[in-house]
């Protein structure tokens, strides 16, 4: 119902069709859809080819099909446009990571992490760029932090962890490990209590 909305607009004015179609290109982007998800992209970008939505967009299908080049292109137009961009940085970020460039990811997610103070998935990437560096003491304050707003999570415990293991320190290793299966025991038993 809500792409049938959208097509509708999508024959308005040109701002309100470039809207459309970004939105479009975001919901084929969900679906999985990537052929529809380029195309509104396309078309929005071509209503309005300084929308940093529409590059953004266009950026996020060539990430998914992983043609991290043409991803990084689209994201960093879009932060050209509009250097606040979140989405488009974080992406960014994410594509600097997955290209084995962990220097260049930390630049976008420290920029971010000075957007949003207390944002725990940047914490957890700013601490994963750091481990692919093997700076585990940055790595473990940053996990400390994002563990400090959920401190149940058993993600973040393993992941600490793990950063211990590495550094040979086993005892605290074994100490993450424990609480891990501690949250999951009383996850597990409080979903039975329901």
């Amino acid at each position: 119902m809500a792409i049938e909305t959208l097509k509708d607009f999508e024959k308005r004015d040109v701002r309100v069709a470039s809207t459309a179609a970004t939105n479009l290109s975001f919901l084929y982007f969900l679906e999985n859809d990537m052929q529809n998800a380029h195309k509104y992209a396309d078309l929005s970008m071509k209503a309005d080819k300084y929308n940093p939505a529409a590059l953004t967009n266009k950026g996020n299908c060539y990430f998914a099909e992983r043609d991290y080049e043409k991803a990084k292109y689209f994201y960093e137009e879009a932060l050209k446009i509009d250097a606040s961009c979140i989405e488009a940085m974080y992406n960014l970020g994410l594509t600097y990571s997955c290209i084995g460039m962990p220097e260049q990811a930390l630049d976008y997610f420290y920029k971010l992490n000075a957007m949003q103070r207390s944002n725990t998935q940047v914490y957890c990437k700013i601490a994963e760029s750091n481990e692919k560096k093997a700076d585990y003491n940055q790595a473990e304050s940053w996990y400390m932090q994002a563990l400090s707003a959920h401190p149940k999570d058993g993600e973040l415990l393993k992941r600490i962890g793990n950063i211990f293991d590495e550094q040979g320190d086993r005892s605290q290793a074994f100490q993450y490990y424990h609480d891990v299966r501690i949250t999951l025991t009383y996850i597990h038993y409080s979903k039975n209590m329901i």
